[in-house]
């Protein structure tokens, strides 16, 4: 029977992830990691900053115990799920910046009237 290594941090990030967006308001903070994209950078951003719990697993448990893993995890971590929840909020603090940043450097056209090749028909 072969084994499994699966990483028991995951489920949970993605959980403390999820409870801690619907605590900010919708615009523009949900908006913004609805995406799925934007959403796995965040996840990547907090599990590289959390320290990490991996279980070895026969691969036809692997189901079974993904579903169980939130509540395994949440009796180690404890009182360092504080510090998860920041790292989550520090993630999504940094990650709306850089949004900010990049919408600032490319200016949208308002005026299309007003671009050149409109100018001359």
């Amino acid at each position: 029977m072969s084994k499994v290594i699966v990483n028991t941090t995951l489920p949970t990030v993605v959980s403390e992830i999820d409870q801690v967006l619907e605590m900010y308001p919708s615009h523009p903070h949900q908006q913004v990691f609805a995406n799925p994209d934007n959403r796995q950078k965040l996840v990547a951003y907090v599990l590289t900053r959390v320290h990490n719990h991996y279980a070895v697993v026969d691969e036809e448990n692997y189901c079974d115990r993904a579903s169980n893993s939130d509540a395994e995890l949440a009796s180690v971590y404890a009182d360092p799920w504080l510090y998860v929840e920041a790292i989550v909020r520090q993630g999504i603090d940094e990650m709306l910046q850089q949004q900010e940043m990049s919408n600032c450097q490319l200016p949208e056209a308002e005026y299309t009237g007003m671009i050149a090749s409109h100018w001359f028909g």
